[in-house]
């Protein structure tokens, strides 16, 4: 036994454990392992969920505030996570704009899409304006593994800082940086005094 323990470089205990295992069941494959212990926040699982349906934006911090103050539980953030991941949840967000939801911005888009039919897209300069905010809302929230998770934010908020661009072409044209949100006074004295020149 010593001598093939050395072989292997493995223990002597564990070749008399193989060896005993393949006398019983003629089988050196190891046993299966047990399914592990049942999470404790298993009987507050419909409740966690529960938060996270009600709000895709909840922290962790936040269900772990309202197990302490319903239930006297106090439960680590890490085992927190483990038990929401287990149950399907993921982390991630795809933000869009609260302002797609008003009725003359839906109008206004199926017009738009309606004419980019009928225009000769040689003629076109596009207009793009990206910004990053200062004040952003949570960039993750939870949903089930293979499911988006939506939710909604105020593009127009304050503390922003803009950029508004044209392409023609291949070329970009009249790039402009603001450090506030461009409302239509900002975008009419770009066009005039920036695009329109170039």
């Amino acid at each position: 036994m010593v001598r093939r323990a050395r072989k292997y470089r493995v223990s002597a205990g564990c070749v008399v454990k193989l060896v005993q295992r393949y006398t019983q069941t003629r089988c050196y494959a190891p046993r299966a392992r047990g399914g592990g212990r049942r999470s404790y926040l298993t009987p507050f699982g419909e409740l966690i969920e529960g938060l996270i349906e009600d709000n895709a934006s909840v922290t962790l911090q936040a269900i772990q505030q309202r197990l302490q103050e319903t239930f006297g539980l106090r439960v680590q953030l890490s085992v927190l996570d483990r038990f929401i991941r287990k149950a399907g949840w993921r982390y991630k967000k795809t933000v869009r704009a609260s302002e797609q939801d008003r009725d003359d911005i839906q109008q206004a888009r199926a017009d738009w899409r309606a004419w980019q039919k009928t225009c000769v897209s040689g003629r076109l300069v596009f207009l793009d304006e990206t910004g990053a905010a200062t004040n952003m809302t949570p960039r993750y929230g939870r949903s089930h593994g293979g499911q988006r998770c939506y939710g909604l934010c105020d593009w127009n908020a304050r503390g922003r800082i803009n950029v508004i661009g044209a392409l023609i072409g291949q070329r970009r044209v009249a790039v402009g940086l603001f450090p506030s949100t461009i409302n239509a006074d900002v975008f009419y004295a770009w066009t005039r005094q920036v695009l329109l020149p170039q």
